[in-house]
């Protein structure tokens, strides 16, 4: 979902409560970051002594700001039968709920993300997303011999599905995540008395 190591992790809250939220060590890095762009904004000028003020480290301390007051957590309540989603600011954070037992399953499926140049590589069936065949590809291009490289990221997504076969898409990361994903959604669906299934 983010950048640097910013991740999700499952954790029990009571027998009958996990959730699903930021790790501690993402929160930490998102906390040092904004007092880093604090140092930055609030820095001295050792000739002057004076604290100097600039436009762009003041906005670096609000987007960290803003990312150290961010949430996002799934909730899993079984005494209380409620699946329930907070995303925001943890002061103003958008909530949507479903009851637990609505759930059908808890799903992983993976896909490839990026530009596929050769016209090969497409299904029959993808009709006007085809690319130029090459002979119509840029002359520039053509005349300092460059190839188009792949550029293509494998993706995994850990969702639950409820009865209506609506998709609730709990995280999505790279490919390399996939086995730390197998392991939440079998651990959610354990919880939750789910079937587990991976596609």
């Amino acid at each position: 979902m983010f950048s640097f190591g910013i991740t999700l992790s499952l954790r029990e809250k009571g027998k009958d409560r996990l959730e699903l939220s930021l790790s501690h060590l993402s929160r930490i890095i998102l906390t040092f970051f904004f007092v880093l762009s604090c140092l930055v904004l609030f820095s001295t000028d050792p000739s002057s002594g004076k604290v100097s003020v600039n436009l762009l480290p003041l906005l670096l301390v609000i987007v960290t700001g803003l990312s150290v007051l961010y949430e996002e957590r799934w909730v899993f309540d079984r005494k209380e039968n409620v699946f329930e989603n907070h995303f925001g600011l943890i002061f103003l954070s958008r909530k949507r709920r479903t009851a637990l037992d609505q759930l059908a399953r808890v799903e992983i499926d993976s896909f490839i993300r990026g530009r596929l140049d050769d016209q090969e590589d497409l299904p029959e069936d993808a009709g006007s997303f085809r690319p130029a065949p090459r002979s119509e590809k840029s002359s520039f291009t053509r005349f300092l011999g460059l190839t188009p490289k792949r550029q293509s990221v494998r993706i995994v997504r850990l969702t639950v599905v409820d009865k209506e076969e609506k998709s609730h898409v709990l995280d999505t990361a790279k490919g390399h995540r996939l086995e730390e994903f197998r392991r939440m959604g079998k651990r959610i669906a354990d919880f939750c008395g789910l079937p587990f299934e991976e596609k």
